[in-house]
């Protein structure tokens, strides 16, 4: 797992993994390459669904075509009880609460994670979170 957590603003994570594969290579004077999702992070993200305080938005891969599960369940009557853990998720929004009662927003969009806190703590009990469901 590759973490960047930047202080203010926000990047394309693209541009912040090249700039540092390019920055490693030449201060390594040797060629480093930085790959992307090798894991799959959307069972993890299923798990942390489940500890979910709020899920606002899920988007999963159904018979192969990209649906918001919303859409799905307006029109099909497929809830997220029936595709969880089964389905491909492309992207979620959703809140945990951490232990001391602080709600937190999560947002996964296809193996890219964004803790919306400037708290180092609750930032830190996310990606424990995380670990733990990846482990699983």
């Amino acid at each position: 797992m590759f973490v960047v957590r930047m202080s203010a603003g926000s990047a394309q994570l693209g541009e912040v993994v090249d700039a540092l594969d390019e920055k490693l290579d030449r201060e390594l004077d040797i060629s480093i390459d930085v790959h992307r999702d090798l894991a799959d992070s959307s069972n993890a993200i299923w798990k942390l669904l489940d500890d979910a305080t709020w899920i606002g938005s899920v988007v999963i891969r159904f018979r192969g075509q990209r649906k918001p599960l919303a859409e799905l369940r307006e029109e099909r009557g497929i809830g997220l009880e029936d595709v969880a853990h089964e389905s491909s998720l492309l992207e979620a929004d959703f809140i945990l609460e951490t232990p001391w009662g602080d709600p937190v927003n999560v947002i996964y969009e296809e193996g890219k994670i964004e803790v919306a806190t400037g708290d180092d703590t609750t930032h830190e009990y996310v990606l424990q979170l995380l670990e733990t469901a990846r482990s699983r």
